[in-house]
C-alpha cells in the first residue's frame, strides 16, 4: 500500500492504495504513467474526473471492488492516445497509483496540467457514484493537500450555493492562478456538469474546505492572511503558494494548512 510523492513510499491512514511499486502492482497490470512531462514548477491543483463523465446518483454505502480501474491502469500505459492521470479510485474507494505527482505531470486536463495532478473516479455505467466512494476521495484529498501544499478551497456559486456549473473563468484561462481542488468541468467548456458532477465539492464543502468564487475573492482574503503573517506589501501576492504555506508552518499550522482536517494528525 504505497503512494509516491517524490519518490517516497507514502501510507495514506484508512485509505488503500497500490502504486506501481508495490508488490501486487505486477500482477494487476499497474505500471507507472508514460505520458507525462517533468514538472518545473510548484503544483498548485487537484482536478476531479469521473471516467464517463455521466450525471448519475449517489448510492448508499461503499461499491463493490471491480476490475475496471486496473483496467483503466493498464489502457492509459498501452493506448496510443496522449492521455493519462496520476490516480484512480474504484467503487470501493481503493486507489491504484501511477504517477509521481512532484516529480512529473500527467495530460489530463490541457491547460492546467503543468499546475495540477488529477484523479479519474470510477463510476456505474449509467454515472453513478457511492457514498463510501466520496468519503474515501476526501480522505485522499485530505493528505495530497497536506503532503503537496495545496490550500483547501474550492470554487463555488456563492449566489445559488452550489458548486458551479459551468466552467470557471480564472481555470479556464489556465489556472496558473488557482489554488485549491477543482473538477474537469471547470477547466474546460468541452466537458458537461457530470465529469465529476456536484458530489466531491459538496462533501469537500461540507469538510470544512473554504469556498470562493475565484473572481479575485480567494486572493483578497490570502492577501489578509500574508499580512497577517509578516508579509511585506509587495509580497503580498494572494497567492499561497510554498512561500506562504512555510509562513503558516512556522505559525504552527499542520503540514502549512489553514483549514485543519483530521487527517493532519495522522500523517
Amino acid at each position: 500500500m504505497s503512494i509516491i510523492l517524490n519518490r517516497e513510499k507514502l501510507t495514506i491512514p484508512g485509505v488503500k492504495t497500490v502504486s506501481w511499486l508495490d508488490p501486487e502492482a505486477i500482477q494487476m497490470g499497474v505500471k507507472e504513467a508514460t505520458d507525462k512531462t517533468k514538472r518545473n514548477t510548484w503544483i498548485r491543483g487537484i482536478v476531479c474526473h469521473t471516467i464517463h463523465g455521466k450525471l448519475g446518483t449517489m448510492l448508499p454505502g461503499l461499491g463493490p471492488d471491480t476490475d475496471i480501474d486496473t483496467r483503466l491502469a493498464r489502457y492509459q500505459v498501452n493506448t496510443e492516445r496522449q492521455v493519462s492521470w496520476d490516480f484512480t479510485c474504484d467503487l470501493n474507494g481503493e486507489w491504484l497509483v501511477q504517477n509521481d505527482p512532484l516529480r512529473n505531470y500527467t495530460w489530463q486536463a490541457t491547460s492546467v496540467n503543468g499546475y495540477t495532478c488529477g484523479f479519474e473516479l470510477v463510476q456505474k455505467g449509467n454515472g453513478d457514484l457511492y457514498e463510501g466512494q466520496i468519503a474515501k476521495t476526501v480522505e485522499f484529498i485530505d493528505f495530497l493537500t497536506a503532503k503537496l501544499g495545496i490550500q483547501r478551497q474550492i470554487p463555488w456559486d456563492m449566489v445559488n450555493d452550489c458548486p458551479p456549473k459551468k466552467a470557471v473563468p480564472g481555470i479556464l484561462d489556465g489556472g496558473e492562478d488557482v489554488i485549491g481542488v477543482y473538477c474537469h468541468y471547470h477547466q474546460t467548456t468541452n466537458k458537461g456538469y457530470g465529469d465529476p458532477g456536484p458530489w466531491i465539492q459538496q462533501a469537500l464543502k461540507n469538510a470544512g474546505y473554504e469556498t470562493y468564487a475565484f473572481n479575485g475573492d480567494e486572493k483578497a482574503a490570502w492577501k489578509q492572511r500574508q499580512k497577517a503573517l509578516g508579509f511585506t506589501d509587495k509580497q503580498c501576492d494572494g497567492l499561497p503558494g510554498p512561500g506562504t504555506v512555510a509562513a503558516l508552518k512556522t505559525a504552527g499550522k499542520k503540514h502549512g494548512m489553514f483549514v485543519k482536517r483530521p487527517m493532519d494528525d495522522l500523517i
